[in-house]
């Protein structure tokens, strides 16, 4: 009698610690692994559409984040793309660098039942516009040479709207995608932006 109160007690324990780990595990996926007080770096590279300018460019950045809590995140972005185009006018070529430094927030949606963290983000950013006017080289015969004629620098204020997600590989390593909609203020200068964005981040 007392081996068989004694095998169940150890099976009923065994079944107990299970459901209480198969209950951890669905916490862990629920509420996916973020850290409050602490400060992740990194890089990005992605895809930049301008406004006013028929082709794409390949954006690159750095970036670092604050956790203030367990879903809100404060940081700063570095981000640099530069692409040139031929207007109408035959000969004539345009090149626009857009170098920025911004200040924004990210919202974290912490219930959810998905090992991603998805997440809104909005800021602001300082841009500084560099516009070439570029002529063709009439007296040479190469079509690649061209001769500088005008070169331009604005700094411009933008608003960034967008969202992405977040996924924990190891336990100091995040990858991430991000799209996000920059709004240059001005009219001066008309290159609003879409960018998808895929970066690493490294926690401190």
């Amino acid at each position: 009698m007392k081996k068989f109160v004694y095998s169940g007690a150890v099976i009923a324990a065994g079944l107990l610690s299970n459901q209480v780990f198969a209950q951890d595990v669905v916490t862990q996926k629920q509420r996916p692994n973020i850290y409050t007080d602490t400060v992740t770096v990194g890089a990005k590279v992605g895809y930049v559409n301008a406004e006013n300018i028929d082709q794409g460019a390949m954006g690159i950045g750095i970036f670092s984040d604050y956790a203030v809590s367990t879903n809100f995140l404060v940081g700063g972005t570095v981000d640099y793309w530069q692409q040139s185009y031929e207007t109408g006018r035959s000969g004539r070529r345009i090149g626009v660098q857009d170098l920025s430094a911004g200040l924004n927030s990210k919202l974290i949606f912490t219930n959810v039942t998905t090992p991603f963290r998805p997440y809104a983000s909005a800021g602001l950013a300082a841009h500084r516009f560099t516009v070439s006017v570029s002529e063709q080289d009439q007296e040479n015969n190469e079509v690649d040479e061209w001769e500088d004629e005008l070169q331009d620098v604005e700094g411009e204020l933008g608003v960034d709207l967008g969202g992405g997600a977040l996924y924990r590989v190891q336990p100091q390593i995040d990858v991430s995608g991000e799209f996000r909609y920059r709004n240059i203020l001005e009219d001066t200068v008309k290159y609003d932006q879409w960018q998808i964005m895929g970066g690493l981040a490294y926690l401190m």
